[in-house]
């Protein structure tokens, strides 16, 4: 059945608000952050609850409703927390969900791991996401890109370019003392293209905050 549509002003129909953004706007004003993890793996490694849960409704609102699995890519994880408030609300609402993370900290990886032994289908590597893909195989329908701000890429600078030359950073590499285009180019292409079930090929699913 097609989802419910509405109007504004007789314009154009709008897609109706994807029911997981109900769970991330009702999550408790007092949910367990982890200041713990904020003390032991430092601030650059957290995210707050206010950027999670912009992140997660970024996410989700340019989600099908109608789509009832659902493939998130998290390449820089950190602690996990975005990540897993993306993946409770949209778990609540029924949704089979698969989460792949991954972090070059220790620290946050043991963090995130933590926040998600819960879940069925969750899986946080350890790796340098500028360097290596450990998930290569995995398509995502939505990518959270809360990627370190002003990252100097310069020391990964071999790597990244072994990459660009197997075909990878199709949209080019940025200047040396940052690093956010690469984390994007890379969500882009982790994106599930319309041809293997994605909703149309285009960027809406990414979303970046800082």
């Amino acid at each position: 059945m097609p989802h419910a549509r509405s109007r504004i002003g007789g314009g154009t129909p709008m897609k109706a608000q994807h029911p997981a953004v109900s769970a991330v706007l009702n999550e408790p004003a007092d949910l367990p952050f982890s200041d713990r993890d904020r003390s032991s793996i430092g601030l650059e490694q957290t995210t707050s609850p206010s950027l999670a849960r912009a992140l997660a409704i970024g996410c989700l609102s340019g989600l099908n409703p109608e789509m009832t699995r659902v493939d998130i890519w998290d390449p820089a994880a950190g602690s996990g927390y975005a990540g897993e408030m993306l993946v409770r609300a949209l778990d609540s609402t029924g949704i089979r969900v698969r989460y792949r993370g991954q972090d070059i900290n220790d620290g946050a990886v043991a963090a995130s791991r933590r926040r998600f032994e819960r879940f069925a289908d969750a899986e946080i590597a350890q790796a340098d996401t500028l360097a290596d893909d450990p998930f290569s195989d995995f398509r995502a329908d939505l990518v959270i890109v809360d990627s370190p701000w002003g990252l100097d890429w310069r020391g990964s600078v071999s790597a990244v370019q072994a990459r660009a030359q197997r075909g990878e950073f199709l949209f080019g590499l940025p200047q040396g003392n940052d690093s956010t285009w690469l984390f994007i180019s890379l969500a882009l292409e982790k994106l599930r293209p319309a041809a293997e079930g994605g909703e149309d090929g285009s960027p809406r699913s990414l979303r970046q905050a800082r």
